[in-house]
């Protein structure tokens, strides 16, 4: 019987923008509740080879903080979710940040889900400090783009779009805030269609309770979540959820079913090979029958691929859907192993790394942020600059954590760590094991384009592209008082 419980259903088809505009993204009304045996997600801290390089971008007040607040509780990396408002969260720990509420510089923190390392950056919202994140985009592999379910796609989402476009990032989409008044999952596919020209897939559909968000339908899997929402406000935690795998006898099945087909079709369009699996396979048309690890795995291509943008949603603060967003980051977003860049073949298996921040701390000093892409860093090794020249040794390496530092021996290669004890290193310079190792690197790429023809010489270059600098547009000189002036 139906008992207000509402979803919005977007179903794409082969042309999925012109579906938004002909009305197929619609308001539903869906069985009455269903009751399971709630799930918890455990708090694996235990991990093995797999590793995820993330970041989190978004306009200001999107919700990127608090999200990743929510990750660092589920992962059990925190035992307590801090709060904004109450300057409590783990990546906001500037005094400036914890005043004013926002995000100033990208925080780096790792964590473990499912056995998987995810190293996360938490970036700036605010235009003003657009440079931290393209510095970050620059050294990651994939990132979460988060969106406000009532405003859609805006001025700065725009802006990290296309910083992570530039830098051939693979992105998931979240929309958050589907608890808010105002918030419209149809408005919001349809403003990332439009004004990022993005190709959404949509992998959940949102379910309310009596006109309240309070869990999604995961297409992929066929199942249901849903969330105690008295529960989850007075405990604010959010772990247990309710997980309901859906019957053909459901109410929603039929549209549920329609809603897996369309997201098969589109990978249909993508893709030859699963249009003929679709069409001709074992499970023919039947989008019931079609395993969800075969849909995984399509879905994970498209996106190593930059075809396609997964879309999930829920409410971060709400504690909802924080969850299948961490199974989506390890399930679709590439292991640094799956990002081939091309001035790695240059390098081989020796070391190859870049510093994208420069950090001066009072006890540490000099705080070099590197990303390892081949190789390995070891503790008091000495490394050559390209960029100056030089070679420098490491006096220690540290794992970061926010505002906190752990002292480690190696950082392995797809790693993020720091380095201390370098003077002349800067942002955007590239390190390697030894001048030797840059010298046969630099002879490798010399013989390659001797070989080629003019129109085909490889223009890759082996020292690192740094992060573009704009041209400074305002200039100011102070003039200081002499001490006649001071006295007087």
């Amino acid at each position: 019987m139906w008992n207000g419980i509402r979803a919005m259903v977007f179903i794409p088809n082969l042309h999925s923008l012109k579906s938004v505009q002909n009305g197929i993204l619609k308001e539903r009304l869906i069985s009455s509740w269903l009751y399971s045996k709630p799930y918890s997600c455990k708090n694996v801290r235990s991990f093995g080879t797999e590793q995820r390089n993330i970041g989190i971008m978004a306009h200001i007040d999107a919700g990127k903080t608090t999200t990743t607040e929510r990750m660092l509780y589920y992962s059990g990396y925190i035992k307590n979710m801090g709060d904004i408002d109450a300057g409590t969260t783990v990546m906001d720990y500037l005094p400036t940040e914890i005043e004013r509420g926002i995000t100033i510089q990208c925080a780096a923190i790792s964590f473990n889900w499912h056995k998987t390392k995810i190293n996360l950056i938490d970036t700036p919202g605010h235009v003003d400090f657009t440079m931290e994140v393209e510095r970050s985009l620059r050294v990651l592999d994939g990132a979460v783009a988060i969106f406000d379910a009532s405003r859609g796609v805006e001025a700065q989402s725009r802006t990290v779009w296309r910083q992570a476009d530039r830098y051939k990032v693979p992105k998931i989409a979240f929309i958050n805030k589907m608890d808010k008044h105002g918030a419209n999952f149809t408005a919001s596919v349809k403003s990332m269609q439009e004004k990022l020209n993005a190709n959404t897939l949509l992998l959940q559909i949102p379910v309310y309770n009596d006109g309240v968000f309070n869990g999604v339908i995961d297409l992929v899997e066929m199942e249901k979540l849903e969330w105690d929402m008295p529960e989850t406000h007075s405990n604010h935690t959010g772990r247990k959820y309710m997980k309901h795998r859906l019957k053909s006898s459901e109410a929603e099945w039929e549209m549920c079913i329609a809603a897996r087909s369309s997201l098969i079709e589109q990978l249909s369009e993508v893709y030859d090979d699963v249009a003929m699996t679709w069409l001709e396979g074992e499970h023919e048309g039947d989008a019931s029958a079609l395993p969800a690890a075969q849909i995984r795995e399509w879905i994970r291509r498209g996106v190593l691929d930059q075809e396609i943008i997964p879309v999930l949603c829920g409410s971060s603060l709400k504690n909802v859907g924080v969850q299948p967003l961490l199974d989506a980051v390890v399930n679709y977003l590439p292991n640094p192993s799956d990002v081939q860049h091309d001035f790695m073949k240059y390098y081989g298996d020796s070391l190859c790394a870049m510093a994208f921040k420069v950090l001066h701390h009072k006890r540490h000093g000099p705080l070099i942020f590197v990303r390892v892409y081949s190789g390995r860093i070891k503790s008091g090794m000495s490394l050559y600059n390209p960029n100056k020249s030089c070679s420098e040794k490491i006096s220690r390496l540290l794992d970061v954590y926010a505002d906190e530092y752990k002292e480690t021996t190696t950082i392995e290669a797809g790693g993020i760590g720091i380095i201390c004890g370098f003077k002349e290193t800067v942002t955007g310079d590239t390190l390697v094991s030894s001048k030797e190792s840059f010298e046969i690197a630099t002879s490798k790429l010399s013989s390659s384009n001797i070989k080629a023809n003019d129109t085909q010489k490889d223009i890759t270059t082996i020292v690192l592209a740094a992060v573009p600098v704009p041209e400074p547009v305002f200039f100011c000189s102070i003039a200081v008082n002499t001490i006649t002036q001071e006295q007087g």
